[in-house]
C-alpha cells in the first residue's frame, strides 16, 4: 500500500483514525515501509547463460528417388501402389519402348503420377520413393538468427505428441533460399513415426557464457529496470547481452552483485 492511499484511508476513518495517528513513529515508518516494498524482488547474481536461436523445423529425407522421363512413354505395367515399402532393385514400372525400372534405394513410395497404358509427359515425375530411415531437419530463420549459427552448434529439438523423444542434434549447415536462411540439423537417432514434412521446434545454443551478471529476463522494460542498493532506490539503463529462456546477460550499468532489482506482480 502507497503512503497517498494510507492516508486516504485515514481522511475517511475520520476520528476512528485518531488511535491510528498516535502510534509510535518508528511502528509507522515500519508498517509504510513494509507497504512500499510489496513488489518481488531478485537478487543479482552472477552465474551461467545459454543464449539459443528458436525456429520451427521441417523433417526431410537425405535420400529420395524421383523418376522423370526425356521422352514420352506408355506405361506398360506398374509393380507398385503409393504407400508400398520397396528394397533396392525392387521393380517399380515398366514401359512399351523402355526397359523396366527399379528403386535404387529402400524405401517407400511416396507418389505415384501415371497408371497402366497412360503416356508420360517428358520431365514430369512419374513416381518417387523416399528413404524414411535418413533423415534430417531444416530450420528456417531470419538475418539476425542466422547471423549468429555456426557448424557443429548444438541443437534441442522437440516433437509435438513426443515431448519425451530428444535425440541429439547439431548443425550441419546454414545456406540461403528463397528469401530465408535454411539450417541443416542432423539428429543422431530419430523416432521411426517421424515422417518427412513433418515439423519440430528447434532451439539452436549459440553461446554458452559463465560467471556473467545475470537478471530475470521479466525485470527489463526497454533495457530500464527498478534497481535497489540498500536504501538508494533508482531506475536505471542497462545494456544486455546474451538471453537465456529466462535470464538475461548484463553487460554495463549502474548495476553490481547484490543490488535487487523489481519484478512484476504475477
Amino acid at each position: 500500500m502507497q503512503l497517498s492511499s494510507i492516508l486516504a484511508k485515514i481522511r475517511s476513518l475520520g476520528y476512528r483514525a485518531l488511535p491510528l495517528l498516535l502510534l509510535p513513529v518508528g511502528l509507522l515508518v515500519f508498517l509504510l515501509s513494509r507497504g512500499c516494498n510489496d513488489s518481488p524482488h531478485f537478487v543479482v547474481k552472477r552465474g551461467d547463460i545459454t543464449e539459443s536461436v528458436y525456429g520451427l523445423a521441417t523433417v526431410r529425407a537425405n535420400r529420395v528417388f524421383n523418376l522423370r522421363l526425356g521422352v514420352p512413354a506408355r506405361i506398360r505395367k506398374v509393380h507398385v501402389n503409393q504407400g508400398d515399402e520397396v528394397n533396392a532393385g525392387s521393380p517399380l514400372i515398366e514401359f512399351d519402348e523402355l526397359a523396366a525400372v527399379r528403386s535404387p534405394i529402400r524405401g517407400v513410395v511416396t507418389s505415384l503420377n501415371y497408371h497402366v497404358d497412360e503416356i508420360t509427359f517428358p520431365q514430369l515425375s512419374v513416381l518417387t520413393v523416399t528413404d524414411f530411415g535418413d533423415r534430417h531437419l531444416v530450420v528456417s530463420l531470419e538475418e539476425q538468427g542466422a547471423l549468429k549459427i555456426r557448424r557443429g552448434q548444438k541443437a534441442r529439438v522437440s516433437f509435438e505428441g513426443l515431448r519425451d523423444v530428444k535425440p541429439e542434434c547439431n548443425v550441419k549447415g546454414i545456406y540461403p533460399e528463397d528469401g530465408q536462411f535454411q539450417v541443416r540439423v542432423q539428429c543422431n537417432e530419430l523416432p521411426l513415426q517421424i515422417l518427412p514434412g513433418m515439423t519440430a521446434d528447434v532451439l539452436i545454443e549459440v553461446a554458452n557464457k559463465t560467471g556473467v551478471l545475470l537478471v530475470p529476463v521479466a525485470a527489463l522494460r526497454e533495457n530500464r529496470l527498478s534497481r535497489r542498493r540498500g536504501a538508494d532506490y533508482k531506475e536505471i539503463e542497462v545494456k544486455t547481452g546474451s538471453h537465456g529462456d529466462e535470464m538475461v546477460e548484463i553487460l554495463s550499468g549502474d548495476l553490481q552483485e547484490g543490488d535487487r532489482v523489481t519484478l512484476p506482480r504475477i
